[in-house]
């Protein structure tokens, strides 16, 4: 059997290829490439393939990084174009050339009165352009093709973070009406429309599940169950119809289906496994992971943000996460509301640590001075999260044996290319059981990325410790609440640390802080070093004396730092905006904190240059910003001016020079900094 799938790109276009893919290796399946809306070429490309079955899943509802129906409202000819003309071409051809057709509609055509609508019900909702265009079309085609199978879902759900699931828009909007719907969970509906495809079933079906769920009620068990910091505020059908418009905010029948195939899931069902694959996914921090106290204050909430390194290439969504910036208010530790499960988040790493030349001059510097507190003898060296093992190279061309841990399949292969002896996973006990006991151990920019596993961390490091060796943990950001840095929260970075909180948990879990240093790297670090008996305890508590003038250990200093970020954000978009009519607005560095900023304030560019080939070529998270390489920007002639924001801040002054090597400073402005107030160069 040939299936031929048009909407393949879509969201549920992309579920239905996935689950053909994986479970139907005796079906060819073709993915449509021609316009549907071009009749011949739709025609020639059919007649090529000679399909059995024809899926059409096309349609237009959303638009960049807006995920309702509100986008297609005033673009008319786009709305008649994608969710009219391409579904009439596809199913004229079918009719003609005897081909069954399936075709996905929507159930969201009815007006919210207290009814339960079933098949034969005509679509009465005429106050949204959208559901007149679809109720047009599934008109034409119950009318007219009785060769095709006409499925009516209602407010799909994944069951996962992705913007377009139901779940994640009740959870990310601000206020929610208190109404019953249907709904179609896609693991549960999919295989049986395929199976409906496959056996030549034609008719108009509610593939929905059995029973309704409520909006408010629904939000109101996500946050029992996984967010207790989500607020919740109910809208009025009266105020949403007139502040956002009329939508179908109703319960459809579902019998027809459901006495064909009696085992479809019912919504109890679907919420409760939509709930635990949520939790499973991004899970709440409940405790402060220094000194285990549940009484953590919310200073700064940065909504649903996807991973700030999930560069993707083209037609791929990312998924959005919670993003809560939180306090402890007994050592003052600040760590994410939420932990998304590390498996997501490192599985395929795309930052590269070798290259930038600060980065390279850190590495140095850094194995340099290690050595220098090992009493200038040569050891064993092992660097957890080694990533392409640069930090290792500096310590090879000292002599020391070098190993590695990592979990990102991409980057393994690197450092072991380089002569280092490198275990692909993530640091656990089982990793222990390879190594010996080392002189030292490194942990940077890492530590800060375990939620409920700092201690494990810790007790395994300790594990290959004995009373010379020393644990150095370079945690990014020790300026980060001073200087309103809120660009550097994202969902790596768990925990942001301060002296008090890090002696704190090193204590609990029977080790002793020794030293504090400090390093420029990434906007001015801490680098800790830990000891398993106490020795001299050099400088732990002038640090924390410092830390205690600059006003970390007081409320007031957080309640600060969430006005600077929102004055920000809003200042630097403000920025841009202004000069979008006559400069080239792009960014320079495709760095995670620069994600954050530009994610919080949906700001827009042109383009983002980046030396890392694993980003170059692909897109940013969420806003889809194209990431090229420097000799893009090289060939750039379409614009006289340009406007640069310095997204990897910390290596403005490198990337300065780049700029001026490359294109000369003359009418290009440079945003150098942008907090606490903008910096131009």
């Amino acid at each position: 059997m040939i299936i031929l799938l048009y909407g393949s790109t879509g969201w549920i276009g992309s579920h239905i290829k996935n689950y053909l893919n994986t479970h139907f290796k005796n079906i060819i399946v073709h993915l449509g490439i021609a316009r549907c809306d071009d009749f011949d070429q739709l025609s020639k490309e059919i007649n090529k393939i000679g399909p059995d079955r024809i899926i059409c899943s096309i349609g237009r509802a959303y638009g960049k990084n807006v995920y309702n129906t509100s986008y297609i409202e005033d673009k008319l000819n786009i709305n008649i174009r994608d969710n009219l003309i391409g579904p009439i071409n596809i199913s004229n051809i079918c009719i003609k050339s005897n081909i069954h057709c399936t075709f996905v509609g929507t159930g969201c055509v009815y007006r919210q009165d207290n009814k339960i609508f079933n098949e034969l019900d005509k679509p009465t909702l005429i106050s949204s352009n959208h559901a007149i265009i679809k109720s047009t079309t599934e008109q034409l085609i119950q009318t007219n093709y009785t060769n095709c199978l006409h499925i009516k879902l209602s407010y799909p759900i994944s069951g996962d973070f992705h913007p377009k699931c139901l779940f994640s828009k009740i959870i990310s909007y601000e206020k929610i009406v208190n109404s019953d719907i249907s709904i179609s969970y896609l693991p549960d509906i999919i295989p049986i429309l395929l199976d409906m495809t496959i056996n030549h079933i034609t008719g108009i079906y509610h593939l929905t599940n059995t029973g309704s769920i409520n909006l408010l009620d629904t939000k109101l068990q996500y946050k029992i169950y996984n967010d207790k910091t989500l607020d919740i505020t109910e809208f009025s059908i009266e105020e949403h119809n007139t502040i956002i418009g009329e939508r179908s905010n109703v319960v459809i029948d579902n019998k027809k289906i459901s006495t064909l195939y009696p085992t479809i899931m019912n919504t109890n069902d679907v919420v409760k496994l939509t709930l635990d694959n949520m939790k499973n996914t991004c899970q709440a921090i409940i405790k402060c992971i220094c000194c285990q106290n549940e009484s953590l204050n919310c200073i700064l909430d940065l909504k649903y943000q996807p991973l700030a390194n999930d560069f993707h290439f083209k037609n791929i969504t990312s998924h959005n996460y919670p993003l809560k910036l939180m306090n402890c208010t007994k050592c003052n530790h600040c760590q994410l509301s939420h932990a998304v499960n590390p498996e997501i988040l490192f599985k395929n790493y795309k930052y590269v640590s070798g290259t930038s030349k600060t980065g390279h001059k850190f590495f140095k510097d850094n194995a340099e001075l290690i050595q220098h507190f090992n009493n200038n003898k040569k050891g064993k060296i092992l660097d957890i999260a080694c990533n392409d093992g640069t930090q290792l190279d500096y310590f090879k061309e000292l002599g020391w044996e070098t190993y590695g841990v990592d979990p990102a399949e991409n980057l393994c292969p690197i450092a072991k290319e380089k002569g280092h002896f490198v275990i692909c996973r993530f640091w656990d006990d089982k990793c222990v059981e390879e190594l010996p006991i080392m002189d030292v151990i490194t942990a940077q920019n890492v530590f800060a990325h375990t939620a409920t596993a700092s201690d494990s961390f810790l007790l395994n490091c300790k594990k290959i410790m004995d009373e010379n060796s020393s644990l150095y943990i370079q945690t990014s950001q020790r300026d980060m609440i001073i200087n309103g840095e809120f660009d550097t929260i994202y969902h790596e970075h768990i925990s942001f640390f301060n002296t008090k909180s890090m002696k704190l948990l090193v204590e609990r879990c029977g080790l002793e802080l020794n030293r504090v240093l400090e390093n420029e790297i990434h906007g001015r670090s801490y680098i800790f070093e830990i000891k398993l008996k106490k020795t001299n305890e050099y400088n732990v508590d002038e640090i924390m004396n410092i830390e205690e003038k600059l006003g970390l250990y007081t409320p007031f200093i957080y309640e600060k730092f969430k006005l600077n970020s929102d004055k920000c954000v809003k200042t630097l978009s403000l920025t841009i905006d202004k000069y979008r009519k006559t400069h080239k607005c792009i960014g320079f560095g495709a760095a995670a904190k620069g994600q954050t900023v530009l994610c919080y304030g949906n700001i827009d560019l042109d383009y983002i240059i980046d030396e890392n080939t694993l980003k170059t070529n692909t897109f940013s998270p969420k806003l889809d910003i194209p990431i090229v390489d420097i000799d893009y920007f090289i060939n750039d002639n379409s614009s006289e001016k340009f406007l640069i924001v310095i997204l990897a801040w910390n290596f403005a002054k490198e990337i300065i020079g780049k700029i001026n090597k490359v294109k000369g400073l003359k009418n290009i402005i440079i945003i150098e900094k942008y907090f606490p107030e903008i910096v131009f160069f």
